[in-house]
């Protein structure tokens, strides 16, 4: 009973730190105002007349509008254009293992493992595009929020003609293990769609762009409303969460204790 106690008291703290980061993101979202690329430049224009220099202008902003960019990127799974893609390889392998029972009698069960053998992210650069005004968004640190899922797929045997493609190392020592086959996974910021940034304007030598700094930097396809919502809903529920687990755990732990 106590091993379960403690197992809720695991999950409660958990779920205290996603609740944690979802107020963050809800702060972060509030904080940054809805604005234009043009009224921004504006205010960069008239910070820099006043100060009589390029800096010393920032601020949390959220913006939405189109993408431009000249030099995307190709996800090397699906090969499909894109402005930042995330991709992992994992082999799924097998072995026969002795377990002997309270009876010393020996049994033969077979495990399975998962092993991750590679993983790539990359980003590019690109505009954000709001009527004819145009601002540079740095990626640099940022948190992507629904992804488009481009590959989830599972290749059973040794080996794949998918796998020759990539450079990937076997390290050996996997004993008797025998492959089952390997999963591929790809999440890609696909091109052509309107995005919502969340983020820290801010004046440097390069000019005026958007990116880390502040609260949060959240790239997303979906609406500040959208954003906001979630977050709340996430901040609601593991609140609910961790309070009912906690409340558990400490109660079977106790009874654990005191049996």
């Amino acid at each position: 009973m106590s091993v379960f106690g403690v197992i809720l008291l695991v999950a409660a703290a958990v779920t205290i730190v996603f609740h944690v980061l979802a107020k963050k993101k809800i702060a972060a979202i509030l904080v940054a105002r809805e604005a234009s690329i043009s009224a921004l430049k504006a205010q960069h224009e008239a910070v820099t007349a006043e100060l009589g220099e390029e800096g010393g202008f920032e601020e949390m902003v959220t913006l939405r509008g189109g993408v431009a960019c000249e030099a995307p990127i190709t996800s090397p799974l699906a090969e499909a254009p894109c402005l930042y893609f995330s991709m992992k390889i994992s082999r799924k392998s097998e072995e026969t293992v002795e377990r002997r029972n309270a009876e010393g009698e020996i049994r033969l069960e077979r495990q399975t493992h998962t092993e991750t053998m590679s993983t790539e992210s990359r980003h590019c650069a690109f505009e954000l595009v709001d009527g004819e005004d145009r601002l540079p968004v740095r990626l640099e640190g940022a948190s992507y929020d629904r992804l488009t899922q481009t590959m989830d797929r599972f290749d059973p045997g040794e080996d794949t003609g998918l796998l020759s493609r990539f450079n990937v190392a076997f390290n050996g020592g996997y004993g008797q293990r025998r492959t089952l086959g390997y999963r591929y996974e790809e999440d890609i910021l696909p091109l052509d769609q309107e995005l919502t940034v969340v983020g820290l304007v801010k004046a440097d030598k390069r000019g005026l762009s958007i990116g880390h700094g502040g609260l949060a930097f959240i790239v997303s396809p979906r609406l500040r409303t959208e954003l906001l919502g979630t977050a709340q809903k996430t901040a609601q529920y593991t609140a609910i969460g961790s309070g009912i687990a906690a409340a558990l755990g400490v109660a079977l732990t106790v009874l654990g204790a005191l049996s």
